[in-house]
This record gives structure tokens, sequence and C-alpha cells, in this order.
């Protein structure tokens, strides 16, 4: 299942303002922008006792004002159940889906913008189609190392759908799908989707993989007729 690996495309996807390592855990901090950019990732064997690691990233998120919280997979059963005994509440679950890039995809017939980094216009469209545009994620987008692309789809000289992607190691993780919402369901997400395939493929990708959140069932429907499977769920527990 290579949970680890995926776990590490995504924070390389995904960069926190400043990350702290301790003995296997990544802990993330990013001003609470995002959970993924404000939270514990247990990525490696850890020598310690658990409890004391807990307890110990409990007093740096505490230090930093910001509640304690860790991003837990099937993996963690120990983490969970400790954390869940002291009252963290679920937050954020999602799955991450993959889909084998073997056969060709062609996107519709659609003016694509695409580019190579994160450019103004792309993250206005950002601010108003996710509504989450500021100097900390202006400066979490451009931290990105792995080759990526910005793509919009325009309308009449307006952005109507956007979404990024990201090649590294073989896989293309495909992100920030958005359209405005007067147009949606009208096949604008599936056609950003499909064009980024579409460069992931050129770019030398042989896996996509992407994360859908459990509640977004439109999303979710979307994905599974482009043929993206769930491989392994993931959830946040705050305190």
């Amino acid at each position: 299942m290579q949970i680890r690996v995926y776990e590490e495309l995504m924070m390389n996807a995904w960069v926190s303002l400043n990350a702290r390592y301790y003995d296997g855990w990544v802990m993330c901090f990013s001003n609470g922008h995002s959970h993924r950019g404000n939270s514990v990732h247990p990525l490696y064997p850890s020598t310690l006792d658990v409890e004391a690691q807990v307890d110990f990233c409990e007093q740096v998120y505490r230090a930093a004002d910001l509640p304690p919280m860790f991003k837990l997979t099937p993996e963690h059963e120990t983490i969970e159940s400790l954390v869940a005994s002291r009252g963290y509440t679920i937050e954020g679950k999602a799955f991450v889906q993959t889909h084998p890039l073997n056969r060709p995809v062609t996107a519709p017939d659609f003016e694509y913008a695409l580019e190579p980094a994160i450019t103004p216009d792309w993250f206005d469209d950002y601010g108003t189609l996710v509504g989450k545009a500021n100097d900390d994620t202006w400066e979490m987008f451009n931290l990105i190392m792995p080759q990526q692309v910005y793509g919009r789809i325009i309308v009449d000289g307006e952005a109507v759908a956007i979404g990024r992607a990201v090649v590294e190691r073989g896989y293309l993780g495909i992100y920030d799908i958005a359209t405005v919402s007067h147009l949606r369901r009208q096949g604008l997400g599936q056609a950003m989707t499909e064009r980024l395939l579409e460069w992931g493929q050129v770019s030398g990708a042989r896996t996509a993989y992407l994360m859908v959140e459990e509640v977004n069932l439109a999303a979710r429907s979307l994905y599974a007729k482009l043929g993206f499977q769930t491989i392994y769920p993931y959830w946040y527990r705050r305190a």
C-alpha cells in the first residue's frame, strides 16, 4: 500500500511554513492555515514511549498557541487510541485515491491556461474559488519544490475552474480542483482534472493520486467516474 510514500508526496506538494522533527514524527506549523500544515505527522518508526511523545507534541503546539492535532492513518492504532482517550475529536476525514496512468487521457476542448509556477492571477482565482488566499498560503505555494503546474479554464476571459498538479517520483498529485458556483455540475471540474492528468502523463507520471473529503460526495462521484479508487483513509485528531 505504501502509505508512507503517499504521505511524503502530499507533504512535499503542500509545504508547511515550518517543521520540527522528533524521533520519526514531523510537527508542522503554518500559522493555523490548513490541518495538514499545523499537525503532527507520525511518518517513521519511533524509539520513544508513545505517550511521552504525545505529551511533548502537546506542549510544543500549545506553546505555539495552536491546538495539538495529529494526522492519522490506519497504521496509527496506538496513537489513535491514546489521543481518543484524551478527548481529541475527529476532523477532516478523507480518502487517498489512486488511478494508474496506463491509457492516454484527452481533456475536453476548453481554453486552458497552464503555468509551471504559481502566478498572481491563479492565486487570485484560488482566493475567489477556494477562499484561503493570504500571505501565508502564497508563501506555502512558493515553497513547493517538485515539478508542478497551475491550471485554469478560461471562458469569456474569466477563470471558471482551477486546479494544480505536482509530479514527483512518477506520481501525479491532483490538488485544489474548484469551479465557480453557478457553473458547477457542468463538467468543468472533470475537464480540469483530465487536463492535469494529461499533463502528468506527458511529464512522466505513471500513477495519479488525490485526496477527497468524506463529506464531499460530488467530488467522490467525479473521481470514481474517472477511475480513482480509495487505497486508505486518513483523519485528524484535534485536542
